[in-house]
């Protein structure tokens, strides 16, 4: 068997060199840049529509809020408003 502080036998090494191959890292797969990008913009992509989801909600109080301003200085106006 094997021995921390000298290491494998030579028979053994080439027993498990047998068996294994040789005792190398298979080459990384080199992607693009845009599979790269595009992974981080997927991952963040939950968090970018929750942000314009409240930019929408936003404008849209703000739209709403103008609209019932407009109506209530024309219902103000008019001839036939009642006092309040």
């Amino acid at each position: 068997m094997s021995n921390t502080l000298t290491g494998l036998s030579q028979s053994e090494a080439e027993q498990r060199f047998q068996r294994y191959g040789p005792n190398r890292l298979p080459k990384a797969v080199h992607r693009g840049y845009w599979k790269y990008f595009y992974a981080s913009l997927k991952a963040h992509l939950f968090m970018y529509c929750l942000s314009l989801q409240l930019w929408v909600q936003l404008l849209l109080v703000a739209l709403l809020l103008i609209v019932v301003d407009e109506v209530h200085k024309l219902w103000h106006n008019s001839k036939y408003s009642y006092p309040c």
